[in-house]
């Protein structure tokens, strides 16, 4: 098996998601149709994530949140 589906009661919570281009902002949509509150990291993010959210390069504490998404094609990260 190559993927491994996970459902999560998010709401309310917050959300990291890694990584600023296509994979990132497709998981960014699907986040954003939920109550949770995402953050994105990402040294440079794809335009449309800039629209409707700032990106951070750094997040203290991002350990602690409820669902830590990476989404990048680069494998060796």
């Amino acid at each position: 098996m190559d993927h491994f589906p996970v459902f999560m009661a998010v709401a309310g919570r917050r959300i990291v998601l890694s990584g600023g281009g296509e994979a990132a902002l497709a998981k960014l949509r699907l986040i954003l149709k939920t109550t949770a509150h995402v953050t994105v990291i990402a040294a440079q993010a794809a335009p449309e994530i800039h629209q409707v959210t700032e990106p951070q390069r750094y997040l203290q504490g991002w350990i602690d949140r409820r669902l830590n998404a990476r989404a990048t094609k680069d494998r060796g990260q």
